[in-house]
């Protein structure tokens, strides 16, 4: 999908991690940061379930799944 089709920028804007427990990281962030929206991300989104920002405003994909075995959609 093309960046503007996710209104977001060309470039790098965004990061990725891949965690053990989405509820457990997602209960740290709203403990640490609850001013910060979490997004799911739309189903089919092959390389994350989650996205936050960090505390400077960059996009942040969470991931329990992990990102090694992408494959882009068609």
């Amino acid at each position: 999908m093309d960046n503007s089709e996710q209104q977001s920028p060309n470039g790098l804007y965004h990061f990725g991690i891949q965690v053990d427990n989405m509820e457990e990281t997602l209960e740290r962030i709203r403990k640490h940061a609850p001013e910060k929206k979490i997004k799911k991300r739309p189903d089919g989104t092959p390389f994350a379930e989650t996205r936050v920002a960090d505390p400077d405003g960059n996009f942040m994909d969470i991931s329990v799944h992990g990102f090694m075995d992408y494959k882009p959609l068609k």
